[in-house]
């Protein structure tokens, strides 16, 4: 079967374009371009101006993280483009304000079956009401950094490998490296790790489902925010600020850890059910890819 990226130059150019597009290397240039281009406008252009023109730190902050996302999602369309050779079908916009809603109510409302739960248990208590800055440097913190670990871990680790050795192998790598990933955070847990996994392996599945990264990334987003919301840790740091100050107190297994209640066994189960869920209706409407890795 005639590989798609290659195109018809013989000899050893054929070669080198080969080895080019093989799935390892457009991986790695993938990372590389996505990451290199938002960093090396932060440290040499954003921070040097910025920073002097503008004494406001919520400001600059405010005008990075716009910039950032604007490069995240340029350096991911230059490397589909121009390296890959290919339509960016992925970040239709068509499909961006539906996905983006039904993602972020989705994350959301995975945390708030956590706290509604403690809370009936009397696990959960809102002593009181902090402010509203979470809305905005803290959420647009979340939207990038939810952004960039889509973009890295679904756009290029997961499609790629899907592409390349079938849902199934593709679901548990980028999770696995998803969930090691996060035993750098402070306070972190096995139990948190694990959940980590899990959901790396949620997000990605939207992303089969969906064919798009938008579900990923608004999903990804409603988790993180919703737990700032409702005055927990997130993935053990603290951060982003809190919009409610609460008392989260119970058997560690159910509340979770200074980790956050990410790390509690409810959302261990509310999330992977919803997985399974996903992962239900990919099959039933034929949206798993079972490609070889011999072919």
């Amino acid at each position: 079967m005639k590989d798609k990226y290659i195109p018809d130059v013989p000899g050893q150019g054929r070669l080198i374009l080969k080895v080019l597009q093989n799935p390892i290397i457009r991986i790695v240039i993938g990372l590389v371009t996505c990451l290199a281009i938002p960093y090396l406008f932060k440290e040499f252009i954003s921070v040097p101006i910025l920073e002097k023109v503008i004494s406001n730190t919520d400001v600059v902050k405010l005008i990075q993280h716009s910039i950032s996302i604007t490069l995240l999602f340029s350096a991911y369309i230059i490397f589909s483009k121009f390296y890959e050779r290919r339509a960016v079908t992925e970040l239709s916009l068509r499909h961006m304000p539906k996905e983006m809603l039904v993602g972020f109510l989705m994350g959301i409302g995975l945390i708030s079956l956590v706290i509604l739960v403690l809370f009936l248990l009397g696990y959960y208590k809102v002593l009181e009401f902090v402010s509203l800055y979470v809305f905005t440097v803290p959420l647009l913190s979340l939207l990038l950094m939810a952004i960039m670990e889509e973009i890295l871990f679904r756009g290029i680790i997961y499609r790629i490998l899907e592409q390349w050795l079938g849902t199934k192998i593709a679901l548990l790598i980028p999770s696995l490296i998803f969930g090691i990933a996060h035993i750098t955070n402070e306070n972190s847990t096995i139990i948190g790790m694990i959940g980590a996994v899990i959901g790396g392996l949620l997000v990605s599945i939207s992303y089969t489902y969906s064919k798009r990264l938008w579900l990923p990334i608004s999903l990804h987003l409603g988790w993180n925010f919703g737990q700032i919301i409702f005055g927990s840790n997130l993935s053990g740091m603290d951060e982003f600020g809190k919009m409610f100050r609460a008392s989260i107190e119970g058997p560690k297994f159910l509340v979770g850890t200074a980790f956050g209640v990410e790390d509690s066994i409810l959302s261990l189960i509310f999330t992977l059910t919803l997985f399974l869920l996903i992962l239900y209706k990919s099959i039933k409407n034929g949206l798993i890819v079972n490609t070889s890795w011999k072919s």
